[in-house]
């Protein structure tokens, strides 16, 4: 969840809902267009980076991970609308985990078909025998990339259908989102006051009319998540043992007396951010991010930092040096992309 979260936030995703569960036991009733499986494997084709050496797997773990991975793909076909699509992915080349699983799924559910993949790039083919086993002849519309294929590690999809459709479609269970996260302890009036004043925070701090953002607000905790969610179907979920990570990205924090934005709000409103911009040669961001800070004759305050012409990150300015806000978790991959760049 964590490497997906810095996904979402890093590439500034506002329409997704982050919900932690088991993928067994994940809560039914509204159902999906789209549902992809990405189930656990042994990850064969993560080889390359682990120096050629797979963790050593205790006795009977093959026999559990596949049934784990049966499980996932059932209940993903129990989320799916008819007429929707699932596709079926692991990192491994292990048949077992791959076509065995499909084949066995396939025949216990004939609501569900394998709707071949082309691909306009180098691939092969899904196997339909290895060894002394055989399996299921539609395995040949799956496809294996393996690392020769693109120079990169190992995949193995499989795009699924479910039968139906074609009667009219059901959207129960699926609701507006609401202003305030279900069992908030909060008035409307409340939520109302920190959304006007981060409207005006951000109007006053990076010159940007909210309205123009095309998104709304949802309140929770002590924070404001931005987001572009139309529905979603947490009202209608059961309470069970699962929780919602995230819904857009966490935008301002309204505990301060003065809403505090955050790295990820500067990331999303991107380039409408005209108001108090530092922009920061290559040389002097790689100098930001390995001593913490850089000169620079702009007005003492909060700032926020751009990179040919792109705002990057939060920052302040004090005394003529400029110091910068970047999450911990964002450091390292701005660091390589900062010095991949010619100076």
């Amino acid at each position: 969840i964590r490497a997906l979260l810095g996904n979402v936030y890093r590439l500034g995703h506002r329409n997704v809902v982050v919900l932690a569960a088991d993928a067994r036991t994940f809560p039914t009733g509204p159902l999906f267009d789209r549902v992809m499986v990405d189930v656990p494997c042994s990850a064969q084709g993560t080889l390359r980076k682990r120096g050629g050496h797979l963790p050593h797997q205790r006795k009977g773990w093959e026999k559990q991970i596949t049934k784990a991975q049966r499980k996932i793909l059932e209940r993903a076909i129990q989320l799916t609308r008819p007429g929707g699509t699932l596709l079926y992915v692991t990192c491994t080349f292990d048949p077992i985990e791959n076509e065995g699983v499909l084949t066995r799924v396939l025949a216990e559910h004939p609501e569900i078909d394998v709707d071949p993949i082309e691909l306009d790039l180098p691939h092969a083919r899904g196997v339909t025998a290895f060894g002394k086993e055989r399996y299921d002849e539609r395995m040949a519309g799956a496809v294996r990339i393996y690392p020769h294929h693109l120079d990169s590690g190992g995949l193995f999809l499989c795009r699924l259908v479910k039968a139906g459709g074609g009667e009219e479609r059901s959207d129960a269970g699926w609701s507006p989102v609401p202003s305030i996260f279900p069992g908030e302890e909060l008035s409307e009036a409340e939520a109302e006051q920190d959304e006007a004043d981060a409207e005006r925070m951000i109007a006053e701090q990076f010159g940007v009319t909210f309205d123009d953002v095309g998104a709304q607000w949802l309140r929770r905790g002590t924070n404001l998540w931005m987001h572009e969610v139309p529905e979603w179907p947490v009202e209608a979920w059961e309470p069970g043992r699962w929780r919602v990570v995230a819904t857009g990205l966490r935008s301002v924090d309204t505990a301060a007396a003065v809403p505090r934005p955050t790295s990820d709000l500067i990331l999303a409103l991107g380039d409408r951010i005209s108001e108090r911009v530092v922009e920061l040669t290559v040389g002097e961001w790689s100098e930001l991010l390995e001593a913490g800070e850089v000169a620079s004759e702009r007005p003492d305050g909060r700032v926020t930092l751009a990179l040919e012409g792109t705002p990057i990150a939060r920052g302040f300015v004090r005394e003529g040096v400029v110091r910068h806000e970047v999450p911990k978790g964002r450091l390292r991959w701005l660091r390589a992309a900062v010095g991949g760049r010619d100076r």
